[in-house]
C-alpha cells in the first residue's frame, strides 16, 4: 500500500495508482536505502570526502571537489549508491547541509593550502534562498575567503 501511495504521490494530486511485482521490489529498495540514510544523518557518519584536482602542468592540487561518502564501517559508500534515494526520500538537502559544513571546516582549518573547494549540491539546496543567504555569514564566521568556496548543481540534475 504505501509503495501505490507514493507512486500516485508523485503522479500529482487526485491520483490513484496501482504497481506491479517490480516497482513494489524498487520502491521497497529506496525505503530501505532510506533507513541506511536516516541512520547515517542520525550517526553523523555522512563525511566529506575530498577529491583533488590537480594542474595538468605541474601535478599541484589547485582544488578539491567534495563530495558526501558514507562511512560504513569498513568502506565508504559512494554518493552514486546513494542519493537518488535521498532526493526522492528529501534527505538530499540535509546530506549538502552536513557536507558542506564538513567541508567548510577542513577549508577552515588550513590544513587545504590555498586550495578551492567545489561542492557539488541539489537544486534544492540551491533554490533555499535562506540557506543561500546565510553562506556569506557562515564563511565570514569560519574565516573562510568566499572566493575559494565554489557552488556546482549536481551533473543529473544539470543535463535534464
Amino acid at each position: 500500500m504505501d509503495v501505490a501511495l507514493y507512486k500516485a504521490k508523485r503522479g500529482g494530486k487526485n491520483q490513484v495508482a496501482g504497481i506491479d511485482h517490480g516497482e513494489e521490489m524498487a520502491t521497497m529498495a529506496v525505503f530501505g536505502q532510506g533507513e541506511f540514510l536516516r541512520s547515517a544523518l542520525a550517526e553523523d557518519r555522512v563525511v566529506a570526502h575530498l577529491q583533488p584536482i590537480v594542474a595538468s602542468a605541474d601535478g599541484t592540487v589547485m582544488a578539491y571537489e567534495v563530495l558526501a561518502r558514507v562511512d560504513d564501517g569498513s568502506t565508504a559508500v559512494t554518493a552514486g549508491q546513494f542519493i537518488e534515494a535521498a532526493e526522492e526520500l528529501g534527505l538530499a538537502a540535509e546530506i549538502d547541509r552536513r557536507v558542506f559544513e564538513k567541508g567548510l571546516a577542513l577549508l577552515a582549518s588550513g590544513g587545504l593550502g590555498q586550495a578551492k573547494v567545489f561542492f557539488n549540491l541539489s537544486a534544492r539546496t540551491l533554490s533555499d534562498t535562506g540557506r543561500m543567504r546565510a553562506v556569506p555569514a557562515r564563511l565570514a564566521e569560519l574565516g573562510v575567503d568566499p572566493g575559494r568556496v565554489v557552488f556546482e548543481i549536481t551533473e543529473r540534475e544539470a543535463l535534464p
